[in-house]
């Protein structure tokens, strides 16, 4: 119904219009379609989101959990001057917008892992710090509550990865 999606669209273009009206400080900022490349390199999908991998992840984060334990007093050993440093600073600046792109991509692979699609990609402006984010709605659609949750959690899961291999790094 032509009349109904154009009622749809007007709605949805106002609703867009009143949340950067209401909320200046978080404005999104769609840049790209990435369906494509999804569709493309959706093998990573089921790479990244099958058992055994599970269980590779449980292994590298409880051993990256115990390198910490282990490691604690040289972790923590004057953390506030070494975080709070200009150069750590700069250096986080310039690699949380990575990890956060990271963090988005495992939320995109997981839809795509169970046949949903991802049609925007951007940048939020949260508080004038530039951030990718990925609008993965698509996987409200999942029947299976397990889907979704995995769906919801990706980013975070990419991201304790990340630090899992930041702690060997840092180790070596």
């Amino acid at each position: 119904d032509v009349a109904e999606l154009y009622k749809r669209n007007t709605r949805e273009r106002r609703e867009k219009f009143w949340a950067v009206i209401k909320s200046p400080l978080a404005v999104k900022i769609p840049l790209w379609d990435p369906e494509h490349f999804l569709n493309r390199t959706h093998w990573i999908a089921g790479l990244l989101f099958n058992p055994v991998i599970a269980l590779v992840w449980i292994f590298c984060i409880g051993w990256a959990l115990i390198q910490a334990a282990v490691h604690w007093a040289e972790l923590t050993e004057n953390i506030a001057d070494r975080v709070l440093a200009t150069e750590h600073l700069v250096l986080l600046w310039l690699v949380y917008p990575v990890v956060k792109l990271i963090h988005e991509f495992g939320h995109a692979y997981a839809v795509k892992r169970w046949g949903g699609e991802v049609h925007e990609m951007g940048i939020m402006f949260l508080i004038f710090i530039p951030i990718p984010y990925v609008d993965a709605s698509a996987s409200s659609a999942f029947e299976s509550k397990y889907q979704r949750m995995v769906v919801a959690l990706a980013g975070i899961l990419m991201e304790m990865l990340m630090a899992a291999i930041a702690m060997v790094v840092w180790i070596q």
